[in-house]
Formats: C-alpha cells, sequence, structure tokens
C-alpha cells in the first residue's frame, strides 16, 4: 500500500510540472528551429531583415540554439527547479524588452520587414514566458 500512495505522490508531482515542462521543451525547439534556420539563412535574412554585415543572424542563430539547447536539456531534468525556471523566464522578458528597445530607438537600418520580424518574435518569446510563468505557479501550488 505505501508503495501505491508514493506512486501517486509522484505522479502529482509530475503532473504540476508538465505545463512547464512542455513550455520549456516547446521553447527549445522554437529555439533549435529558429536558429538552425538563422545560421543556415544568414545571407538572405540579412537581406530581408536588414541585419548587416550577413554574418550576425548567423552569430545570433548560433547563441539561440544553444540557448534553446539549455532549455530543452532543463526541460528534460527528472525533477525541475523552481529557481531555474525563474531565470529562464527572466531571460525570456529580457529578450523582449531588449527587442522593443532596439525597435523603439531606431539604433539599427532595419528593414520594414526586419521590424515586423524582431516583434513578431518578441511575442512568440512573450508567450513562452508568459506559459512557463502559469507553469511555474501550477508546479508550486
Amino acid at each position: 500500500m505505501a508503495v501505491q500512495t508514493q506512486a501517486v505522490s509522484s505522479k502529482a508531482g509530475g503532473d504540476r510540472e508538465s505545463l512547464l515542462r512542455r513550455a520549456l521543451i516547446g521553447d527549445a525547439l522554437f529555439c533549435a528551429v529558429a536558429g538552425a534556420a538563422m545560421i543556415g539563412g544568414s545571407s538572405r535574412i540579412s537581406q530581408f531583415t536588414g541585419l548587416t554585415p550577413n554574418w550576425v543572424p548567423a552569430v545570433i542563430g548560433v547563441g539561440v540554439l544553444l540557448w534553446g539547447v539549455e532549455v530543452g536539456y532543463l526541460g528534460r531534468r527528472e525533477a525541475l527547479s523552481a529557481n531555474t525556471a525563474k531565470l529562464v523566464i527572466g531571460a525570456d522578458i529580457a529578450w523582449v524588452v531588449v527587442s522593443y528597445g532596439v525597435l523603439v530607438s531606431g539604433g539599427l537600418d532595419l528593414t520594414t520587414a526586419g521590424k515586423w520580424t524582431i516583434g513578431i518574435l518578441a511575442e512568440i518569446v512573450a508567450l513562452f514566458a508568459v506559459v512557463k510563468y502559469l507553469g511555474l505557479r501550477r508546479m508550486r501550488s
């Protein structure tokens, strides 16, 4: 009987973590695809967005890809850490703030498509941050 109680308790903990875990893994997959696309299509993305020189999207893509690997690793760990989740959410928020800072400042000579791309990507990152936050709240309850 004690074994069954322990299994149920473990299952309940897993259910509470499922939203956060899925959000982390979804974010990791999104980062992997976006990073790989930025690396592989650096020249075209540079022309499309106005991010110059041509290697800039590739460098950003490497960072996004590495970030995705880390977030995926965190999402696949057996035990999720609330503090680590907070750091990931904070990094998402920082990405959104910097993205909109770039758009508002006009410091980069972006094309209209580039501005839209940065804005849309910032909104996707914001959505992942919200879902991770909700998952963190569920995990804590």
